[in-house]
């Protein structure tokens, strides 16, 4: 997809952070369509009004990822609103960082069910549609560099389910490709927004919304700044979209370290069979 003028996008987790510069994005590159879809229904309405000052048509849709019946709800509205979806964004993301052995069950529910699940029920909800319009989609999954390799951030909860958000989206592109579907996934570093006080939102089921909420984000770019690296990434239709330079030396050291070990490997079954 090489133009995005004219086209409907959307985008969960869009209330702020890097789904609010998605859906910017686009409007600036001329979208028809822009559905905001957040369970912070305020801030996807900031978002929206943001993107109607851009000149798009946008719809706030107040959705919970985790709930497959929200997603549905979701794709039958911006079908109704729109007819086609040629752009989906499962960008929503939240995280609880912690020693893995400190994190409860409850915060290993929730991440899942919103990082993992929410991919998988916006994804069930889209598809079918996308299936039967006239032009081609685009997904693009939003992952992490947290899912292509392991650092020491205290943040094993997400890490590891990042790394579920991966292997999906692979296996996704191979599955849709010959059904004319594409599908990409995002690997961003690190990024100024909101994630780090994804709980204040939490629904009741994984524990509530917290109050102290946990800020891991450093001296970051912001979402803005990224969304020309991602959008060319769209245009390449690339199985993995990284935009952060920065992290290419970590990835090199955390990938030769397994080649190491799988070199050892081979020499142990050529030593002992």
């Amino acid at each position: 997809m090489q133009d995005f003028a004219g086209r409907v996008a959307v985008i969960t987790g869009a209330g702020s952070g890097a789904g609010r510069a998605i859906a910017l994005a686009l409007a600036r590159e001329g979208a028809h369509g822009v559905v905001v879809a957040d369970i912070d229904e305020a801030a996807a309405r900031e978002t929206a009004s943001l993107v109607r000052l851009a000149g798009p048509h946008a719809l706030v849709v107040h959705a919970d990822v985790a709930d497959q019946g929200s997603m549905d709800d979701l794709a039958a509205r911006a079908y109704r609103e729109y007819g086609e979806v040629h752009l989906l964004f499962p960008n929503a993301g939240v995280a609880k960082p912690s020693p893995l052995v400190d994190a409860e069950r409850a915060d290993w529910d929730w991440v899942f069910a919103v990082n993992l699940h929410g991919v998988v029920n916006t994804v069930q909800a889209f598809v079918p549609r996308m299936l039967a319009q006239d032009r081609a989609a685009h997904i693009v999954v939003t992952a992490s560099m947290s899912g292509v390799l392991v650092r020491r951030n205290r943040n094993g909860v997400y890490t590891a389910v990042k790394h579920a958000v991966v292997a999906y989206s692979n296996v996704l592109r191979d599955e849709l490709e010959p059904e004319g579907i594409a599908v990409s996934c995002w690997c961003p570093g690190g990024m100024a927004t909101r994630i780090g006080d994804a709980a204040r939102v939490r629904q009741d089921e994984y524990g509530g919304p917290l109050t102290a909420t946990s800020n891991f984000a450093g001296d970051w770019e912001p979402a803005d700044a990224v969304m020309p690296r991602l959008l060319q990434g769209v245009r390449e239709n690339r199985r993995y979209i990284f935009t952060h330079p920065e992290a290419r030396p970590a990835l090199e050291r955390y990938y030769a370290e397994m080649f190491e070990d799988f070199d050892a490997g081979d020499r142990t079954a050529g030593e002992i069979g």
